[in-house]
């Protein structure tokens, strides 16, 4: 998989924080809720193919999928729980 342009890279945050958001920690929810979830935040006035994003959320290991289920993963908790990722406001790119 090729790397993503940077413009994507400010979805990975949105997703984090959406799923984060949705379950607590170690828990699951199914793709399509987290998906409508991040598309009711508008982040930059930009809409993003969710579905390639979390191709690429789950290809550099900060989200787990499994079946229809999405979880965020042991480095994708770690980056919430860093002191930037706790203010929600930080972004990859």
């Amino acid at each position: 998989m090729p790397l993503p342009e940077t413009t994507i890279l400010n979805f990975f945050n949105k997703v984090l924080i959406s799923l984060s958001e949705l379950v607590p920690a170690g828990d699951s929810c199914s793709i399509d809720s987290l998906i409508s979830q991040c598309k009711s935040i508008v982040f930059g006035g930009e809409r993003g193919d969710y579905e390639l994003i979390l191709d690429y959320c789950k290809n550099s290991g900060l989200v787990q999928i499994r079946m229809k289920s999405i979880t965020i993963s042991t480095l994708g908790q770690k980056f919430l729980e860093a002191p930037l990722g706790l203010q929600k406001n930080i972004q990859f790119g």
